[in-house]
């Protein structure tokens, strides 16, 4: 709240304000399995850390460089 322009701030042009905590331990494990994660929350976490324990499935594929340059 403390970087937003007052001016945004002034009675009449704030309709509403929420504070997002971190969801307590049950609701995130609820998520977590809800999401198909199998590895237990054992404290509460935000959104962005429960949606962020996702492990990387992706394959990197490793090319060798062909000829860069001009060729004659």
């Amino acid at each position: 709240m403390a970087r937003i322009d007052k001016a945004l701030l002034r009675k009449g042009r704030l309709i509403a304000s929420y504070r997002f905590e971190p969801l307590a331990q049950a609701k995130a494990q609820a998520l977590a399995s809800k999401l198909g994660q199998t590895e237990p929350v054992m404290e509460p976490v935000s959104l962005a850390e429960l949606y962020g324990r996702e492990k990387a499935d992706f394959i990197s594929e490793v090319r060798t460089p062909g000829r860069i340059g001009f060729s004659r």
